[in-house]
């Protein structure tokens, strides 16, 4: 799925100017779109449509990787 992902995270990143503010709500939307129409074609369960979008969206407007340790309240500290 980490194909699919990429794949997907590069027609959002396609579909937007760069040079204009995009808002998370325009941005979700595009990702839930692009899902939608890859999962017309292919079976993605709603578990794995929700951890995509999720993804995506981290690493386009949040910290990638790093924002579900940033949230999680039993963290205190991230070394890097």
């Amino acid at each position: 799925m980490s194909r699919l992902k990429e794949l997907l995270q590069q027609r959002v990143l396609e579909d937007f100017d760069l040079s204009k503010e995009v808002t998370d709500d325009e941005l979700l939307d595009t990702i839930d779109r692009l899902l939608i129409d890859y999962s017309k074609e292919e079976y993605i369960t709603m578990e794995e449509k929700q951890r995509i979008r999720r993804e995506i969206f981290n690493s386009i407007r949040r910290l990638d990787i790093l924002q579900e340790l940033i949230e999680d309240p039993n963290i205190t500290e991230i070394m890097v």
